[in-house]
């Protein structure tokens, strides 16, 4: 059962934020002179790809965001695409990286029978996020497995932690847009456990 859409309105912004996003945009150019990290384009077939706007629109955590904020996530993100049967992450794993899923599909599962077995409750699709305890430093509690090829926007939870500590306006419609996603998720698993243990009512 594919996870619900749903439409939001643009979210205003705070009034006297000129100065902070100078800031904040010069901070985020000294970063990207420093190389630590490969931002905004992926290497496939020898080519440099690089993330768009409109790839990140598709994730609803990003879609209320205006442009200066697309360019600031367009640098933290790189772009991957993996094949099917691929494991992003395991159960168990500390965390790590945050994920939105641009095409494809991507599975998650979680061990059962003490670890004889899996079971796969949610399959993700375009525009979905993936890998969101990373963002509260807790280790993965599912196993995320390709199951159609995939393209990816890879976000290191760090680098987006700081993006929304740097300005709160981005902070707060990022963890809107989170929460809504994830309380969509939880009716998606009420909604199945009433399939498999008994009645609305």
């Amino acid at each position: 059962m594919a996870s619900r859409r749903w439409r939001r309105e643009p979210l205003g912004r705070a009034a006297g934020s000129g100065a902070r996003r100078a800031r904040r945009a010069g901070a985020r150019r000294g970063a990207v002179r420093r190389g630590a990290v490969r931002r905004g384009a992926v290497r496939r077939g020898g080519a440099r790809v690089s993330v768009t706007h409109d790839e990140l629109r598709e994730a609803t955590l990003f879609a209320s965001l205006g442009q200066e904020d697309l360019d600031g996530l367009a640098r933290i993100a790189t772009a991957e695409e993996r094949g099917a049967g691929d494991v992003l992450f395991a159960e168990g794993d500390p965390p790590g990286d945050v994920y939105v899923v641009v095409g494809g599909r991507v599975t998650l599962c979680m061990a059962i029978d003490g670890g004889e077995g899996e079971t796969c409750f949610l399959t993700l699709r375009r525009g979905e996020l993936l890998g969101w305890t990373a963002l509260l430093r807790r280790e993965r509690v599912a196993t995320a497995r390709v199951v159609q090829p995939a393209r990816l926007l890879r976000f290191g939870a760090s680098d987006l932690l700081e993006l929304c500590e740097e300005d709160h306006d981005v902070g707060y419609a990022i963890m809107r847009a989170a929460f809504e996603e994830l309380a969509d998720r939880l009716q998606h698993t009420r909604v199945q456990l009433l399939d498999m243990y008994g009645t609305k009512g």
